[in-house]
């Protein structure tokens, strides 16, 4: 796995914001996603596993609209 492009796959998806990004994880391979595309399995996975928590930061703070 490649670190350097798992963050930077999180890093483009959390500058959509926060609805995109709870929209991808509710629905994983359901939304067209440019920053996932060339990325292999494990490095998605990866990557959601991320965006969960981050969005749980948020969800905690209530700073983000979910």
């Amino acid at each position: 796995m490649n670190q350097s492009r798992i963050e930077g796959a999180v890093e483009a998806i959390c500058q959509r914001g926060c609805r995109y990004v709870n929209a991808l994880l509710a629905e994983p391979g359901q939304l067209d996603c440019d920053a996932l595309e060339s990325l292999s399995s494990a490095e998605r996975s990866r990557v959601l596993e991320e965006l969960r928590s981050v969005m749980a930061v948020y969800q905690t703070t209530g700073s983000c609209d979910l």
